[in-house]
C-alpha cells in the first residue's frame, strides 16, 4: 500500500520537472515569463536576492479526515505551496508586482493545462494566490532589495486511502465454514425463546 504522504511528494516532483523544463525551454526566449526564473537544486540552497526571481516548491500537507468506522479509510487531500520571490534593488526600481503576477499566471497555466500532471490526482479542490511585500538585504553585494513573495497554494484530492486489517503472522487461512440454523421449539412458553435461532458453525482450516 502507498501512503498518502508519498502521493503528494510524487506530485511535487512531477511539478518540479514540468517547471524546470519550462525554464530550460525559455532560455532563448526573453519574452517568456520563465526566461529569468531560477529554480534551485533544493529548497535549502542559499540564495541572494539578486538571483531573483526564483522559485521553491514544497508539499505542505497531506492526508485528511477518516470516513469509516471499520478499517481506516482516509481522505487523500494534499497541498503544494509554490513560492516565487521577485526582487529589485533600490537603485533600479521595477514593477515587481506585475512580474510576480505574470509568473504566477504562467506557473498555473503550465501545471494545470498539462494532461500528464492532471492524471496524478482526481481533482483540484482549491487554488489560491497570495502576495506579501518585504525588504531583504543582499549577501554578496549588500544593499537593500524590495521583494514580493507570491505563494501559489494548489490543493489536490485523490481517492481515499484504505487500510486493511493485518492478520497475525501465525494466522492460517480459513478454508471452509458450514452454518446450520435451527428455530426454537414452537410450544415454548416464553415468546422470546420461541423466536430464538440456534446456530452451529463447524469450521475447517
Amino acid at each position: 500500500m502507498t501512503f498518502s504522504v508519498l502521493r503528494i511528494e510524487a506530485i511535487r516532483q512531477a511539478a518540479l520537472e514540468i517547471l524546470r523544463a519550462a525554464v530550460a525551454a525559455a532560455q532563448d526566449d526573453d519574452t517568456s515569463p520563465f526566461h529569468a526564473l531560477y529554480i534551485p537544486a533544493h529548497r535549502f540552497e542559499k540564495l541572494d536576492p539578486k538571483q531573483a526571481p526564483f522559485l521553491h516548491l514544497v508539499g505542505k500537507s497531506d492526508g485528511g479526515a477518516g470516513d469509516s468506522h471499520g478499517d481506516p479509510r482516509i481522505d487523500s487531500v494534499g497541498t503544494l505551496h509554490i513560492n516565487v520571490l521577485c526582487a529589485c534593488g533600490r537603485d533600479s526600481a521595477a514593477d515587481i508586482d506585475a512580474q510576480a503576477m505574470t509568473l504566477a499566471e504562467a506557473i498555473c497555466l503550465q501545471l494545470l493545462e498539462d494532461g500528464a500532471f492532471l492524471q496524478l490526482f482526481s481533482w483540484v479542490t482549491a487554488l489560491r494566490v497570495t502576495n506579501e511585500d518585504g525588504v531583504a538585504r543582499g549577501d554578496s553585494s549588500g544593499g537593500e532589495y524590495d521583494v514580493v513573495l507570491t505563494q501559489i497554494e494548489l490543493e489536490v484530492a485523490d481517492g481515499p486511502i484504505e487500510f486493511e486489517t493485518r492478520l497475525p503472522p501465525d494466522a492460517t487461512e480459513l478454508a471452509q465454514v458450514n452454518v446450520t440454523a435451527q428455530l426454537g421449539e414452537a410450544d415454548e412458553s416464553i415468546p422470546a425463546q420461541s423466536l430464538l435461532v440456534k446456530a452451529t458453525i463447524p469450521t475447517n482450516t
